[in-house]
C-alpha cells in the first residue's frame, strides 16, 4: 500500500530533534514512497545543508515558502502529496520504528478516513502517555481535541474535499476533526503508543497565552457558521478550556500532566 509523508519544518525545531525525527521515518520498518517536506520561512545552515543532502533522495521532495499559517503550509503540502494516504509527522517527534506498518494495518481494517494514536510526552523524566478513544464520536469531541495531530494518517481525498485545515490558528487540526465529523468521516485511534514528543515549560507557555485564547473564540465562530446548533453544544466547553488558559502556570501545567497516564 503507497503512502506519503508529510512534514512542516521552521527554523524554531532543533536541529537534534529534525535529525531523529527524519531518521524515525527513513528508517521505518514500512516504506514511503513520497516524502513533501514543507520548509515554512527561513532556516539556518545547518537545516539547509540537510535539506541540500536529502534532495538525492528522488522519494523526498521539498518546498520553500515564506512563512505563514500552519493550516495553508499543510493545504499547501496535502496538494504536492501523491499519494490517497499520507502520514502526518511533525519535525521534533520521534516516530516507533513500525508506525507506518501498525497504522496502515490499522487504518483498512477498521475502514477509516482519520487514525491517530496514543502519544508519549517527555517531561523533566518522566514520560506521559497521552491515551485517545479508540473510535470518534460526539462526545469525544466536545470537551478536548481526541486525536493527536503528529499521530495521524488520512485519507487526502476526502481531506480537501471538506476543504482542507480551516485557517484557525493553534486549532486548525482540532477543528478539521470537527468539519470531518460533520461531514460523517470515520476516525479512530489505535490504542498504541507510536509517537514519541518532548515537553518543556516552554511549551506549556505558548499553550496559554493570549493567542490561544484568542483561536478558542475563533474556533466557535467557526463552529457557529457551519453548525449552530452543534455550536451551543460546545460553549460550556469552550469556556473551560478559556479559564484552564488563564490559570498560573504552575497550575495549567499540573491540569495538563493530570491528563496524562505515567507510564515510568
Amino acid at each position: 500500500m503507497k503512502f506519503s509523508v508529510l512534514m512542516p519544518v521552521h527554523n524554531g525545531i532543533k536541529f537534534s530533534d529534525l535529525e531523529n525525527s527524519l531518521r524515525s521515518i527513513l528508517n521505518n520498518s514500512k516504506k514511503f514512497d513520497d516524502f513533501v517536506i514543507i520548509v515554512d520561512g527561513i532556516v539556518d545552515k545547518k537545516k539547509k545543508n540537510l535539506f541540500f543532502k536529502l534532495k538525492n533522495n528522488k522519494r523526498i521532495k521539498i518546498y520553500y515558502k515564506k512563512k505563514t499559517s500552519l493550516s495553508k503550509i499543510l493545504n499547501f503540502g496535502l496538494n504536492k502529496t501523491k499519494n490517497d494516504l499520507v502520514f502526518r509527522c511533525d519535525a521534533d517527534d520521534k516516530n516507533s520504528k513500525k508506525r507506518f506498518e501498525e497504522q496502515l494495518k490499522f487504518f483498512k481494517n477498521n475502514k477509516l478516513d482519520i487514525l491517530g494514536s496514543n502519544l508519549c510526552e517527555k517531561f523533566e523524566g518522566k514520560k506521559l502517555v497521552k491515551i485517545m478513544p479508540k473510535y470518534i464520536f460526539l462526545i469525544n469531541l466536545i470537551f478536548r481535541n481526541p486525536v493527536n495531530h503528529m499521530t495521524v494518517i488520512y485519507n487526502k481525498k476526502k481531506i480537501l474535499k471538506i476543504g482542507g485545515y480551516p485557517e484557525i490558528p493553534f486549532m486548525e487540526d482540532y477543528a478539521l476533526w470537527l468539519m470531518s465529523f460533520m461531514n460523517k468521516l470515520k476516525i479512530g485511534n489505535i490504542q498504541k503508543t507510536l509517537v514519541y514528543s518532548n515537553l518543556d515549560i516552554n511549551t506549556f507557555k505558548r499553550r496559554r497565552n493570549l493567542k490561544t485564547i484568542q483561536s478558542e473564540f475563533y474556533l466557535l465562530f467557526f463552529l457557529m457558521k457551519n453548525n449552530f446548533l452543534l455550536s451551543l453544544i460546545f460553549v460550556i466547553p469552550i469556556t473551560l478550556r478559556i479559564l484552564s488558559k488563564i490559570l498560573p502556570l504552575d497550575m495549567f501545567k499540573i491540569l495538563y500532566i493530570s491528563f496524562r497516564k505515567n507510564n515510568d
